[in-house]
């Protein structure tokens, strides 16, 4: 994790091209006291670093339009309902166990903004640093796991009770050994979002070494924080939070495109 001092509503293309070169070397990064950002601030500062996903364009997830865009490229992740009585994505005061963004999805967006925009404080998002682990890994078992494919999806349940996904498993399995665009090594290990039809003890083995505390980050939420992170080589959980309902986080995903 690095914590970076920028001016986001005021950021140049040299000062966005300063934040993807340190999310890609260091795959989270955290950004505080941005209070009053609109939409518009968010969404041009992301296409400074990349191309943004739009959800009015997504006709595979119609329901993304509404109740949880608020923004063609922004998602509200809240409990808070709106006129029609929803709740936007992840509205449940219970934690949303480890994951990572479209885990299934081999053209997945790979970078996720979020930003608190009220009632954050008092709620916690843990990162799992994949890259870290990698470094730590014994070699035996980085050779392991450089053979080692694994079938991502999801189950309700497993990770969280949100309505808005349904069950499957993708089409194609992922390697866990991963390099991201900027040549750092890690795993791209999902533990629980993970569909292999055969029981493999390595991933139990895996998956402990992973959670040891020293590879986890801890932010601690503050209305006006940034927390971006590199969705191929970390994973995160938002642990319970009594008063989801109070709680908006803006949601983006987006790519690094444009300082490769």
């Amino acid at each position: 994790m690095l914590n970076l001092e920028v001016d986001i509503k005021n950021a140049t293309e040299s000062t966005a091209e300063i934040v993807g070169e340190a999310l890609l070397e260091n795959i989270v990064v955290v950004i505080k006291d941005q209070k009053n950002l609109t939409p518009e601030d968010q969404v041009r500062f992301c296409k400074m670093i990349g191309e943004v996903e739009n959800y009015h364009e997504h006709e595979g997830i119609k329901h993304f339009t509404k109740p949880i865009a608020v923004h063609e490229n922004i998602l509200r992740v809240t409990g808070e309902k709106d006129e029609d009585g929803k709740e936007g994505l992840f509205g449940h005061v219970s934690e949303l166990d480890w994951h990572a963004n479209q885990t299934s999805n081999k053209n997945r967006w790979p970078l996720i903004w979020l930003y608190a925009v009220k009632g954050s404080e008092g709620s916690v998002t843990s990162w799992l640093n994949m890259a870290k682990v990698w470094e730590d890994l014994p070699e035996h078992m980085k050779e392991t796991a450089k053979t080692k494919q694994i079938w991502c999806g999801y189950e309700k349940g497993r990770v969280s009770e949100s309505e808005y996904f349904f069950d499957h498993v993708g089409e194609k399995p992922f390697d866990i050994y991963h390099k991201n665009d900027a040549g750092v090594e890690g795993l791209y290990f999902p533990f629980l979002q993970i569909f292999n039809e055969e029981y493999d003890p390595f991933f139990d083995e895996l998956k402990e070494f992973c959670l040891d505390p020293f590879y986890q980050y801890h932010h601690h939420w503050k209305d006006g924080d940034i927390v971006i992170s590199e969705q191929w080589l970390s994973l995160h959980k938002r642990h319970e939070f009594a008063k989801m309902e109070n709680r908006l986080l803006h949601r983006i995903a987006f790519d690094y495109r444009n300082i490769l």
